[in-house]
């Protein structure tokens, strides 16, 4: 960052300050410098008011985004005699989001001419300041810099879940030659143990009708009972036809027969007693 009269500046537009750090050789360095181009979007996010934003929440996501893992200000505060003549510079390290103060000096350059060079010999120093407090272990990254960590979702109560619908649903195709002879099948479906419901889905009085039946069982037991009652059933997968030898369909059974009650015991031993002889 470079403060002159009264400017703070970053990468906001190119300048001898950005330019000393660019040629500035780091292999002997033992930071790891992530030096801003100053290409793109970096003027909006790297400038000279993002030094002053105490904000966690954005300095973590600059140093995500430049793959950096701390913060370093080098900062440098020219002054000039007058234009061309003499100026002073004077350096300050900063480090962190805080601008904590790692170390400064001050250098001077005889005329305009010599600014350069005294802003290559300022990266230089600066550098050093940053390496003595790396080995001094000054240059801590702030733990407000880490993320943190993701919040403990509450513990939710296992629900069980049973099945929906226990009733497997079968369409059942009737072929007939009349209207009776398909009210007939929907009589014998209906009085089927097990089935739920017939509902018609197309009806052909003179052909081929579909039935939706919700039964308990799985085809091969429906298809079991209809054959059961004299019907002529094929099944496919989910399907099952049903016909008869004739253009009359199968009687249906009779209903089963209710069993008669015993009579009470006591008429029994009431009519016994007035049976007996008496003495």
């Amino acid at each position: 960052m470079t403060i002159s009269a009264g400017t703070a500046t970053s990468v906001e537009q190119r300048n001898a300050w950005q330019r000393a750090w660019a040629q500035f050789r780091t292999a002997q360095s033992p930071i790891d410098y992530v030096r801003v181009s100053g290409m793109s979007a970096d003027p909006l996010l790297i400038n000279a008011a993002q030094t002053h934003r105490p904000g966690r929440g954005w300095w973590r996501a600059l140093l995500e985004m430049y793959g950096a893992t701390d913060i370093l200000v080098a900062e440098v505060q020219l002054q000039r005699l007058y234009p061309g003549g003499p100026a002073r510079g004077r350096f300050i390290a900063r480090h962190g989001p805080d601008n904590e103060i790692v170390g400064g000096f001050t250098l001077t350059a005889p005329n305009g001419d010599g600014i350069p060079a005294m802003l290559a010999e300022g990266a230089q120093r600066i550098d050093q300041l940053y390496s003595q407090a790396l080995a001094a272990g000054r240059l801590t990254r702030d733990s407000s810099l880490n993320l943190p960590p993701p919040p403990v979702l509450p513990t939710l109560p296992e629900i069980r879940t049973g099945p929906t619908n226990p009733f497997t649903a079968i369409q059942v195709q009737v072929t007939g030659s009349n209207v009776n002879f398909y009210n007939f099948a929907m009589a014998h479906l209906r009085t089927v143990p097990g089935v739920q419901s017939a509902t018609p889905q197309q009806i052909n009085p003179g052909g081929t009708s579909y039935i939706l039946v919700q039964y308990t069982g799985g085809v091969s037991q429906l298809a079991a009972a209809l054959a059961a009652r004299g019907w002529l059933v094929e099944t496919g997968p989910t399907i099952i036809r049903i016909h008869a030898n004739s253009e009359k369909p199968p009687a249906l059974p009779p209903p089963p027969v209710q069993p008669t009650p015993a009579p009470p015991a006591q008429n029994s031993v009431a009519v016994a007693n007035e049976a007996a002889p008496r003495p």
